[in-house]
C-alpha cells in the first residue's frame, strides 16, 4: 500500500509539472468567455468521509458528454479506540462511469453527473481479539479472520466543479455506490489536473 501511494504521488507531481504549460496559455481574465469548446481530459484525486481516498481519469467530449475510470478506497472502523484500535474493514471500488457535465452562465463553475458499473472488493475483519500488551510494547495487536467478498456494484456521483484555469480546478461531490457487500454513501473534496476547461477570448458571447 505504501508503494502504491508513493507511485500515485509521483504521477500527480508529473502531471502537475506538465500542466503548467496549459495554465500559462490561459492568461485571459475571468470576464472573458468560451470561444471554441474542445475536449477536456484530466486527472482528479481527493478524499472524504467516511475515511476514503480516490483517483480517477476523465475525458469530456465538446458536447459535454464523456466517461471516466475511478479507483476508490474506503475504511470502516471496528471500534472506537483511536489510532490503536482494531483493524478497519476495507472497501476497494473500481468504477467505469458515463459523465454528463452542465455549464452555467460562467465557464468558472459547472455541475456534473456520473453513473456506471463498478468492481467491488470488501475486506471484512471478523472474530477480532486483542492480544496481551507487553510492558515494552504498549501498542496493542489483534488477531482476526479476514472475509473477502468480490462483487459488482452501481456507482453514482453528483459533483460541483470550479475550474480556476486551463490546468487546475477544485471539486466537491456526493458519492453513492450500491453493492451487495457494503454500500457506500460519502462526500468528497478534491482537485483536478490536466485540461480542465476551455480557453476563453475577448468579446465573444458565452453559449
Amino acid at each position: 500500500m505504501k508503494s502504491l501511494k508513493n507511485s500515485l504521488i509521483f504521477v500527480l507531481l508529473l502531471i502537475l509539472s506538465g500542466s503548467i504549460a496549459f495554465s500559462q496559455a490561459d492568461s485571459v481574465s475571468i470576464p472573458y468567455h468560451i470561444s471554441h469548446p474542445g475536449y477536456k481530459a484530466y486527472i482528479g484525486a481527493g478524499g472524504g468521509i467516511p475515511g476514503q481516498s480516490n483517483i480517477g481519469f476523465t475525458v469530456i467530449h465538446p458536447s459535454n458528454f464523456g466517461g471516466n475510470i475511478n479507483l476508490r478506497y474506503a475504511t470502516f472502523s471496528n471500534g472506537s479506540r483511536g489510532w490503536f484500535g482494531p483493524p478497519p474493514d476495507e472497501l476497494t471500488i473500481l468504477s467505469f462511469n458515463f459523465v454528463r457535465e452542465y455549464l452555467i452562465k460562467t465557464p468558472m463553475v459547472r455541475f456534473g453527473l456520473e453513473a456506471g458499473l463498478s468492481y467491488v472488493v470488501f475486506n471484512e475483519k471478523k472474530n477480532i481479539e486483542a492480544n496481551p500488551i507487553f510492558f515494552l510494547i504498549p501498542i496493542p495487536s489483534y488477531s482476526y479472520d479476514e472475509v473477502i467478498e468480490r462483487t459488482a456494484g452501481l456507482n453514482f456521483r453528483v459533483k460541483f466543479e470550479v475550474p480556476f484555469s486551463l490546468a487546475f480546478g477544485l471539486e466537491a461531490s456526493l458519492v453513492i455506490n450500491l453493492n451487495p457487500a457494503h454500500s457506500l454513501f460519502g462526500i468528497d473534496l478534491g482537485f483536478t489536473l490536466g485540461k480542465v476547461r476551455d480557453k476563453r477570448v475577448r468579446n465573444l458571447p458565452y453559449k
